[in-house]
């Protein structure tokens, strides 16, 4: 997962975020780990395994914000729209498991461009949003 991210990374953050998270739901979607983007794993599991899922979620949002924010500026004097951006782009990300099982890498990048996608288009506001949906 490293490998892609550090090879995107001469695309800048955007790029970085797209093979994030193209490179999640590979490993979590075509290699079987599917329990791993489900973001209410953590509901359902004894208290002290659900403080490991909240550190993977932390560390989890922390990567992602830090390549969003670089994406789009605009956002560091953004923060609870950043949270947001975050946090949607995260459980999209983790729904995948339950509404879509990509066949592959190749449909794994596709999604993953669309996610990053919409919510780099999202933290332009909606003045962008509407003028590329026209």
């Amino acid at each position: 997962m490293g490998e892609a991210i550090d090879g995107a990374a001469a695309g800048g953050p955007a790029a970085e975020l797209e093979a994030f998270a193209a490179a999640f739901l590979t490993l979590a979607l075509t290699d079987g780990y599917e329990h791993r983007l489900m973001i209410r794993s953590g509901d359902v599991l004894p208290a002290q395994e659900r403080r490991g899922v909240g550190l993977r979620w932390a560390i989890l949002r922390e990567l992602v914000e830090e390549r969003l924010v670089g994406a789009a500026p605009a956002l560091a004097d953004r923060p609870a729209a950043a949270k947001a951006l975050v946090m949607g782009l995260l459980s999209a990300l983790s729904g995948a498991a339950l509404w879509d099982q990509p066949g592959g890498e190749a449909e794994a990048r596709d999604l993953a461009a669309v996610l990053v996608g919409a919510a780099l288009m999202a933290a332009e506001g909606p003045p962008a949003i509407h003028a590329k949906l026209l």
